[in-house]
Formats: structure tokens, sequence, C-alpha cells
């Protein structure tokens, strides 16, 4: 738990290319859920592949990333190795257990090549997506490759859910930029939007190589997900 009265900012990396961060993690070798990661601030810069993250290489549950900025939160920038800037909730490939949540509230959310990633690749059984609550009072924005992600990536689990309430929602366009809660054989997770405006991104299937930005609640083999966009539009 983190709290600051002023502003926290993480950024660069070390002489091994791991970015600055805070993590609660159940290591390859270890039995055991992670805690979790809380943070109250100001504003929160995330520069360079810094990352915030709650997450299992090992057998048990990711915890949870709760981020309250009464300011902004940016995700700005990789790595040299090219590590996006983070916030995550997720189960590794060999891993075992279900993806914690992330859940976001500032006034204004900015992904420059950022990532929010709830999700799963764990080999078990029940491994399920995290869901995703966003709640900006102003916009998010999205570019440069910027993902919002609560996908299921193994054969059996669920996409999580992908809650956005903002005043706005803006993509770049032709920067595969995306919102995706997909599965391969389980459901799809459901992505709910309510916003005045929301500009450059639409519902359709989202592949890398398309460049476009898209938002996209599918299943591979399973059952689609949904996608619902409130806009109070004038």
């Amino acid at each position: 738990n983190i709290n600051a009265t002023g502003d926290i900012t993480f950024d660069g990396e070390d002489s091994d290319g791991i970015p600055s961060g805070v993590a609660s993690q159940v290591n390859s070798s270890a039995e055991g859920n992670a805690a979790g990661v809380t943070i109250r601030t100001n504003n929160l810069t995330l520069r360079a592949g810094g990352r915030v993250s709650a997450s299992t290489l090992g057998q048990g549950n990711a915890g949870a990333v709760n981020i309250n900025a009464t300011g902004d939160i940016t995700f700005d920038g990789e790595t040299s190795r090219g590590i996006s800037s983070t916030a995550t909730s997720g189960v590794a490939s060999n891993a075992e257990g279900d993806a914690g949540g992330i859940t976001i509230s500032a006034t204004n959310l900015i992904l420059a090549n950022g990532r929010v990633v709830a999700s799963t690749s764990g080999q078990g059984e029940t491994e399920n997506s995290g869901n995703i609550n966003l709640r900006i009072a102003d916009t998010i924005v999205l570019r440069d490759e910027s993902l919002i992600s609560a996908e299921a990536l193994n054969n059996s689990a669920n996409g999580g859910n992908i809650d956005i309430d903002a005043g706005f929602v803006v993509a770049f366009p032709n920067q595969n930029n995306d919102i995706i809660a997909n599965a391969a054989q389980g459901a799809g997770g459901n992505i709910n939007i309510s916003t005045n405006s929301i500009f450059g991104i639409e519902e359709r299937s989202s592949i890398p190589a398309n460049e476009t930005n898209d938002i996209d609640a599918s299943s591979e083999f399973g059952l689609d997900g949904t996608i619902a966009i409130n806009q109070l539009d004038v």
C-alpha cells in the first residue's frame, strides 16, 4: 500500500533491463497468492517500462491492482527491450491460478504505448482473467499501440469484463490501440463503455497486423462476449 500526498513516478530500468515499479508476485517455484498493490496519489507516471504489477508465475492467484489518483495517470513508453509501461494482474503461461482485477480512478488516463492488462495464460482448468474497471472523470487517451486487455489466452479460461466510465475516450487513428476481452475456448468477456463521446476506435476483430483501433470481446471457439457503448453525445 502506497499513499502519497504528492506525485509518484516509476521511471527507467537497471543494467539487466528490469524496469522500475512496484510488484506483488508469486515466483515460478512458489505456491501462494499474491496480495495485490494499492496506490493513492495525486499524479502517477509510469515511464520507460515502469510498472505496477500483481501476478503469479507459480501456483496461486494473482492479486488485484487498485490505483486512485486525484489528478492524472500516465503510461509512457517502453524499456530498451520493448517492455511497455504497464499496470497488470496476470497469470503466466506456466502458472496456475486466477488473475486479479484492476481498478483505476483518475481525472485523466493517458496511455502512450501503455498497457492495462488483467489476463491469464495459465495451464490449469479454472483460470480466469480478472476484470478491469476504469473510472475516469475527464478523458482516456490511447496512442502508440496502447492496450486495455482482460484476455484469456489458455484453452479453458473465460475473458474478463471491462467496465469503462469516462468523460471521453480518444484513440489516435491507425495506431493499433485496442480494448479487448477475448478468449480462446472459453467465453469472451463483456465490455461496457459509458462516455460522452468516443473517437477513433470501434467494434471489430482485433488483429495485431491491422493497425486499426479495435474493441473486441470475441471467442475463437466459445461464446462471444457482449459490447455495449452508451454515448451521451450531443
